[in-house]
Formats: structure tokens, C-alpha cells, sequence
């Protein structure tokens, strides 16, 4: 529990139909929070930190709205993913992502390419050598002797989108 909230630290939300226009909370941990006028919460997740627009409904149910649609593509939600928030204060959130298996969403890790400038012109290089264009999509397969190497050799296959 939260000391200053007295609100339970954890609850999940699963996305259904209709998910990215609003996600209303839990109404045990509405009521706990019926004090409180926030204007905003913080969400944060593996794949960044949002500041999400809070709206309160005539039963007053708290819900994510302006800013929701966001944090929901950020982290590539589907129907049927869930989350688990973690309360960490005020209105503020760790959310983790489990995708419909019940495992938790894998992310690619983020490269900040002012850090690594030769990784953007080399993908520039592979983007225009193949002639790629949008909806094209790429697939890289290891070879399995990289394991046991320095050098990293992957096939590259590349299926055309329609013209």
C-alpha cells in the first residue's frame, strides 16, 4: 500500500476493443484516490515515459485519455495485451507489457544515433543499395557459426511490398 494514498501498489488492465480511445482504472483504486484533482498521471515503461491527460466520469472512475493513444503505440498494444501498473506516488506509473501468451512484450533496444552517427549512414547505405521503399519489409536470419564468432554474418531477405 501506498502510505500517503492508502492505494493497493499494483493493479492490471487487459486491452479490449476500444482500448486506445480511453483506459478507465481499476474502481477500488478510483475510490481510494476520490481526494486527489490530478490533472495528469506519468506513465513509465521500457520503452519511455508519457504524461497522460487524467479524466474523471459522473460515477467518478478515473481514466487515461488525451496522451493514452500515445503511450499505447509507443508500446506496440494490441487487443488481448496486458499491463501491470505499479503505483509509485501520486499519479505516477511503471507499467509493464505482456503481450497475449502472457509474456512480457520484447522491445528492440533503443540506439541513440547522435552517439552512433556510422550506424546511420551504413543503414542509409543499405536503404538505398536494395532500393528499399515503404512497406518493403526486411529479414535478417544469423548464420548459426556467429555464435562462436567475433563476426556477426546474417542472410538478408527481402520481401517487395506491392507497387
Amino acid at each position: 500500500m501506498d502510505e500517503k494514498y492508502g492505494v493497493t501498489r499494483h493493479f492490471f488492465k487487459i486491452m479490449l476493443p476500444g482500448f486506445h480511445d480511453k483506459l478507465v482504472l481499476p474502481p477500488a483504486f478510483c475510490r481510494k484516490l476520490k481526494e486527489e484533482k490530478p490533472k495528469h498521471a506519468i506513465l513509465r515503461s521500457p520503452r519511455g515515459t508519457m504524461k497522460v491527460n487524467i479524466c474523471k466520469n459522473d460515477k467518478g472512475l478515473i481514466y487515461f485519455k488525451k496522451g493514452w493513444k500515445d503511450f499505447a503505440d509507443l508500446n506496440d498494444l494490441c487487443i488481448g495485451d496486458a499491463i501491470v501498473f505499479e503505483h509509485t506516488g501520486g499519479l505516477n506509473f511503471n507499467a509493464i507489457v505482456f503481450d497475449p501468451s502472457a509474456c512480457e512484450k520484447q522491445f528492440p533496444e533503443k540506439v541513440n544515433l547522435d552517439e552512433h552517427p556510422e550506424d546511420v549512414e551504413s543503414w542509409y547505405k543499405f536503404y538505398t543499395s536494395n532500393k528499399l521503399k515503404d512497406g518493403d519489409v526486411c529479414t535478417f536470419e544469423l548464420h548459426p557459426h556467429s555464435r562462436r564468432s567475433k563476426t556477426v554474418v546474417m542472410d538478408v531477405h527481402i520481401n517487395r511490398s506491392s507497387p
